[in-house]
């Protein structure tokens, strides 16, 4: 079957071609020479986030590029999937923490940018962002993340691509500054403050 320009298939990086473009540019000297900063200083990682296809929020789309990244990692040793698929799993498995990192951080920030659905059956991308912190927060008991400067040159780039402002001075980025929605309580746990989750975490792995 044909794949259109711009279109989305489950485990597959997307391919796009439009002309909802936004320019990252990379400084040279944001890191050591011959060692860039952070995964998402790759050029074809780069290529994938200067694009929106067609229909996509431009907002949200970093996020979607982030988890396709995630669902690499996470399949680079299942052989029941193609080689070239592993390989790119394989590749950026060494960066999963800072891709995770950088993702929150940016989801955290976009949150409040996110178109929604006029569909009131429909959940918008606000929804989606809130959902995985919860998700995230009582599943790890993970209440915040904390970028080292490399990690904070990549989120410059993609914010400053999206629009988004971003302060310059700032390395922490807190769940709590993104409003979850009381239907959302994924694992029962909603009720629990964070520390009380890694409580209970520690006490199951005893």
């Amino acid at each position: 079957m044909a794949v259109k320009e711009g279109e989305i298939l489950s485990g597959q990086l997307i391919r796009q071609n439009n002309k909802d473009r936004q320019k990252i540019m990379v400084n040279p000297r944001g890191g050591q020479e011959g060692s860039p900063p952070a995964p998402l200083m790759d050029q074809e990682i780069l290529r994938k986030l200067s694009y929106t296809p067609k229909g996509e929020d431009p907002v949200y789309w970093p996020v979607r590029v982030f988890n396709e990244l995630e669902y690499y990692i996470s399949i680079k040793d299942d052989f029941t999937v193609g080689p070239a698929a592993r390989a790119v799993g394989r590749k950026y498995a060494p960066y999963q923490e800072s891709i995770r990192k950088v993702k929150t951080a940016y989801a955290i920030l976009s949150h409040p940018h996110c178109q929604e659905s006029s569909n009131w059956r429909v959940r918008g991308w606000q929804y989606q962002i809130e959902s995985e912190l919860e998700r995230d927060r009582q599943t790890y008991g993970r209440e915040q993340v904390e970028l080292t400067d490399p990690e904070f040159q990549i989120l410059n780039l993609i914010t400053t691509a999206r629009k988004i402002p971003l302060d310059s001075e700032k390395r922490v980025y807190s769940y709590s500054e993104v409003p979850i929605a009381p239907q959302i309580d994924p694992y029962g746990r909603r009720h629990l403050t964070t520390e009380e989750i890694r409580q209970e975490l520690s006490q199951n792995d005893e």
